[in-house]
């Protein structure tokens, strides 16, 4: 699960993202679990909640930008990672400084 800021670097959307993790034994399901993730919109901490029933269940990270839900049964292990990563402030004015910056270096660079 990923979620990223908005191009001002403030902000986080994003729906909620669902996982569904089945560990089974042959035909036998020894545990299931519908693990949902969503992340705060002005923190990108990650929340996990999750339904079902079987193994131990665990978060770690949860309140982070980089959080896992594990499902653990019978020696088997399951992980679910959540995500967000900050892309910045990319607004206009920011490139526009950026972009005169480099047009000057270049034009510095032609004299020389």
């Amino acid at each position: 699960m990923s979620w990223t800021s908005g191009d001002n670097g403030a902000t986080y959307s994003g729906p909620a993202q669902t996982s569904v993790v089945t560990i089974k034994q042959g035909a036998t399901v020894l545990a299931t679990r519908t693990i949902t993730g969503s992340v705060g919109a002005t923190t990108g901490n990650i929340t996990f909640t999750a339904t079902g029933t079987g193994g131990t269940y665990t978060t770690s990270g949860t309140g982070t930008t980089a959080a896992t839900a594990t499902l653990v049964v019978s020696g088997v292990t399951a992980k679910v990672t959540g995500f967000s990563l900050n892309l910045g402030d990319l607004g206009k004015e920011k490139f526009n400084k950026i972009y005169r910056l480099v047009d000057i270096e270049e034009d510095d660079s032609d004299n020389n």
